[in-house]
């Protein structure tokens, strides 16, 4: 759908091959370093998973980075707004849908507790999703009438939708984590991507009232739940017991407890920056936002997800009781992706203020300072999300709950008191990328503390 003003004001066709170019360069160029150090540190599990989902996730993350061109051009930064809260909102809720539970599925030694547990997510997101919608919903009738977030109420049905594509995406890639699949997380992520992006494209022409974006989103999760359910089917899940069910929420307890809250402060961090600067500074912020972080995300999350699934596996299978493997491992992690993840973030902080305006466009100039300055934020983000689940591994969803909380706060004080004494979005996109370097610090230390004062496990 074009956008309400029209096409871009200074149209750079001219470029686009050669961005389209600088994209497959600059995936080329991940891809290799991660067969690079393959070779270079040893064909280890670690080394080898992360390069396994890091092949996988390279052809979907070009072509996202190929369409983003044409993207911005079919769409306003005011639609990519509208997406960017929609997202937030999901993201928010999504965390909390399954309770967490689906967190807990790589750690039980037998495949029918794991079962159980896929079990417990599912209901939970399925008796939650619709009531969560609905409070949105009332919320945004009763505060936001009049406020820069009404655009989002078209949007609650497939935002209802969304929520349970979404957890039950996140129920099979953390299945195919316990099973080591890394080959099969590769091809979940790869699906997402392309249905997503294929689906944005196509709905840009088909519809004039509703935001393309948004539909492409709710499409490319739900067409890859499809296809992955296909897969599931052959692995039976035990058979249905509430005994079973009860006695499963009951070891795993902490992780609706302690879990919901931690990671819904962790998810924060990034998901209520584009919520708040729209509230703040209008729609098209947070599109100028939103792409920014889309741009910097691609080879973000083609780096943090391996790092973080293969991590987790193999935390899991070295568990809570052997604190010094489980040391070695954890820094053997964070040096792999200091390796991997400072050159790559160092090159976009350099070209971002030229690439984006040359490449998407004059009125995305803007979202390339926002690059640069996210740029430090999303190395410590690489960094601490990549070692994250040493939280569930040692049982201490406390601890990540104190991470988290301190966190959130760190961010809220970097959005709020700029925008307040000041009002420049500039300097509060940049205060609150200090903060979170901070915040993410402290999560790792925290993480470190972990191993050493794990909680009792569990079978």
């Amino acid at each position: 759908m074009p956008s309400a003003s029209g096409t871009p004001e200074t149209p750079h066709d001219a470029g686009m091959p050669s961005l389209s170019q600088a994209a497959i360069r600059i995936t080329d160029r991940v891809s290799g370093r991660v067969l690079a150090l393959q070779s270079k540190l040893g064909q280890g599990r670690l080394t080898r998973g992360v390069a396994t989902i890091a092949m996988g996730h390279a052809g979907g993350y070009a072509l996202m980075l190929l369409a983003t061109p044409l993207l911005t051009r079919l769409y306003s930064p005011s639609q990519f707004g509208v997406l960017a809260t929609y997202g937030s909102m999901m993201s928010l809720l999504g965390v909390a849908i399954c309770l967490r539970f689906e967190a807990a599925i790589p750690l039980p030694k037998t495949r029918r507790a794991a079962g159980r547990l896929a079990q417990l997510a599912l209901l939970s997101g399925l008796a939650l999703s619709v009531p969560a919608v609905c409070g949105i919903g009332l919320a945004l009738q009763w505060f936001g009438g009049d406020s820069k977030l009404a655009p989002l109420r078209p949007y609650l049905f497939p935002l209802a939708l969304n929520l349970l594509a979404y957890g039950l995406f996140q129920i099979l890639t953390l299945w195919a984590t316990r099973d080591a699949q890394f080959r099969r997380l590769a091809q979940l992520r790869f699906t997402l991507i392309v249905s997503m992006v294929l689906a944005q494209l196509v709905f840009a022409f088909l519809f004039d009232a509703w935001n393309g974006l948004i539909l492409g989103q709710l499409v490319g999760y739900s067409l890859t739940c499809l296809i992955t359910l296909a897969w599931l089917g052959k692995r039976r899940l035990p058979k249905f017991s509430w005994r079973g069910l009860k006695a499963a929420a009951a070891t795993y307890r902490r992780f609706p407890q302690f879990g919901v809250a931690s990671e819904t402060l962790n998810i924060s961090q990034t998901t209520v920056p584009p919520l708040l600067l729209a509230s703040l500074y209008g729609t098209t912020c947070a599109g100028w936002f939103m792409l920014a972080w889309r741009i910097v995300g691609a080879p973000l999350t083609l780096l943090v997800v391996p790092v973080a699934r293969v991590y987790l596996s193999e935390a899991s299978r070295i568990g809570p009781h052997a604190p010094k493997e489980l040391r070695d491992f954890f820094i053997r992690t964070l040096r792999k992706s200091a390796l991997v993840g400072t050159p790559v973030i160092a090159l976009l902080a350099l070209s971002a203020r030229v690439l984006f305006p040359w490449g998407l466009g004059q009125q995305w100039t803007e979202a390339g300072v926002y690059c640069q300055i996210l740029c430090p934020l999303l190395l410590m983000h690489l960094f601490a999300v990549s070692i994250r689940p040493t939280f569930d591994v040692t049982h201490r969803q406390d601890l990540q709950f104190v991470a988290a909380a301190i966190g959130a706060s760190l961010m809220l004080l970097g959005l709020f008191l700029p925008s307040y004494f000041l009002g420049d979005p500039l300097v509060t996109i940049a205060a609150m990328s200090a903060a979170g370097c901070l915040s993410h610090l402290i999560s790792v230390s925290l993480s470190w503390y972990a191993i050493g004062h794990p909680r009792g496990a569990v079978s």
